[in-house]
């Protein structure tokens, strides 16, 4: 009886603790229903309010044609472009934020971190920024400086473009300032804006995936919410630290902490032309390789506008057809990467540059946003630029074209030689 009335109590004491565990796991699994519910409907209130933000430059964009198609004054015209070009912008922030989320997602973010001269984000904001801030009167500075940081110069340039695009959406007088300053092993780069300012609850959430800022500030930011989704995990990767701070009615102050260093020499982007100067392309023959009509009319249009000797063809196959005509005159091969047929971008390159026996300057312009394909580019000494395509990314282009155009053997030269230009194997298309 004892024995019984012991493996009884024994049994319940067993059943109470495997009631208590299921107990448990059905708490936990209900909890994490709740959060996948609520990320659902995060993530519907988000891309609904994102695809509205997208149809706002998209309708910009076709009323400004319109108004253009009607208009006799150049001065308007020039105004009416000035309002596309904006228009533009916006929307090229709002894809590239919602490709960076994505591109998170699935892992694809290749991160390549070098040293780099803390000055040249600077620059490059002050380049990208200054025009846009004077269009809504503002003001924009940057604070120059001396220190070195280790960070991947792509992805770091896109966090702070992100910021200062925000910054300069939010704010309706007064301005913006980008600058940087040495805080023990770290230098803390900070924007900071004379905006209404972020609620606490704001700050606390603003790069958090989904999150869409208070209503008062959402008019003045259209489109910016998916870059900043992006901002949090994309410095989280490069292992940088990212905070808000704001005083309602006064302004906001982005900072983001990176790791110093002053022991090597920062390497230098390849010096472009300057912006804002004509440039003539006389002289430069142009092989243009795009298998989209409008985007190689678009191209070619671009290119031919500039002076330059302009063949475009839809296809790797119709390029090397192309080339028993131009091949001694080419200065510079522009494809795409997807390509019609049976090769891609790389592969046309390097055939090509294989038949003439020479490293023909090349560029590849690609839409493409989860392939990491600039180390693949790289390898092979080929330029890589991302559609949409940037004024400033066009004036990398045509420097490229007037180097080329320079370098290329006089009558009776011997063509620099080609020591490895077999096609890459660069995968299916």
């Amino acid at each position: 009886m004892a024995v019984y009335e012991s493996w009884s109590r024994e049994a319940l004491i067993a059943e109470l603790e495997r009631r208590d565990r299921i107990g448990d796991l059905d708490r936990h699994a209900v909890a994490l229903a709740a959060q996948e519910q609520r990320v659902h409907s995060a993530r519907t209130r988000f891309l609904a309010a994102a695809g509205h933000d997208l149809r706002q430059p998209l309708n910009a964009l076709n009323l400004f044609l319109g108004v253009l198609r009607a208009t006799k004054s150049q001065d308007r015209a020039l105004e009416i472009a000035a309002g596309m070009q904006a228009s533009l912008d916006s929307l090229i922030e709002q894809f590239n934020g919602l490709l960076d989320l994505a591109k998170l997602d699935m892992g694809a973010i290749d991160v390549r971190p070098e040293l780099v001269d803390a000055n040249e984000f600077l620059e490059d904001l002050l380049v990208d920024f200054e025009t846009a801030a004077q269009a809504k009167g503002l003001r924009f500075h940057i604070i120059p400086s001396t220190a070195a940081v280790w960070t991947d110069r792509e992805l770091f340039q896109r966090v702070l473009r992100q910021l200062t695009a925000f910054s300069i959406a939010a704010t309706s007088q007064g301005g913006v300032i980008a600058g940087c300053r040495r805080a023990g092993g770290f230098v803390r780069f900070d924007v900071v804006d004379t905006s209404p300012g972020l609620s606490d609850t704001d700050c606390h959430a603003i790069f958090e995936p989904f999150h869409r800022t208070a209503d008062r500030l959402r008019d003045k930011t259209p489109g910016h919410a998916p870059g900043l989704a992006a901002v949090g995990p994309i410095a989280r990767l490069l292992g940088h630290h990212v905070t808000v701070s704001s005083i309602p009615g006064k302004g906001t102050r982005f900072s983001v902490a990176v790791s110093r260093s002053e022991a090597l020499t920062p390497s230098k982007p390849e010096p472009t032309v300057t912006a804002g100067l004509p440039f003539d392309g006389a002289g430069c023959t142009v092989l243009v390789i795009e298998d989209d009509t409008v985007s190689r009319s678009a191209i070619s249009t671009l290119l031919a506008g500039f002076g330059f000797t302009i063949h475009a063809v839809p296809s790797a196959e119709a390029a090397l057809q192309r080339l028993e005509t131009i091949g001694p005159s080419l200065s510079l091969i522009l494809s795409d990467y997807h390509l019609a047929g049976t090769m891609d971008g790389l592969q046309a390159i390097a055939t090509m540059r294989s038949i003439l026996r020479r490293t023909v300057p090349a560029c590849i312009l690609t839409a493409e946003a989860l392939h990491p394909l600039r180390p693949l580019v790289e390898q092979h000494g080929i330029l890589l630029l991302r559609k949409p395509l940037r004024p400033e990314s066009a004036e990398r282009l045509f420097q490229l074209a007037s180097e080329a155009a320079n370098a290329l053997p006089r009558r009776g030269e011997q063509p620099p030689q080609c020591g490895s230009c077999q096609p890459p194997d660069s995968g299916s298309n």
